[in-house]
């Protein structure tokens, strides 16, 4: 069974745990970036790999947008 860590950085850093036999890891995970940017690659970096299981960690890189989403209604 194939197994993909995917998401922004904190996917990025979780190691494949051993002594679990029967399962593949593979790690798609990328530091810095938001949700919108690893829903972007999904096609090219887990479609192909046809997981059976994604373990998917996204959201902490999109805090840093809240001021700049603030600034712009305020603009508006």
């Amino acid at each position: 069974m194939r197994v993909v860590f995917f998401g922004d950085s904190r996917a990025y850093d979780w190691p494949a745990p051993s002594g679990l036999e029967g399962l593949e890891f593979v790690n798609r995970g990328i530091g810095n970036q938001t949700t919108a940017q690893v829903l972007g690659r999904f096609e090219a970096h887990i479609a192909p790999l046809h997981p059976q299981v994604v373990v998917l960690q996204v959201g902490i890189n999109d805090l840093k947008l809240i001021p700049c989403s603030r600034i712009r209604r305020h603009l508006s």
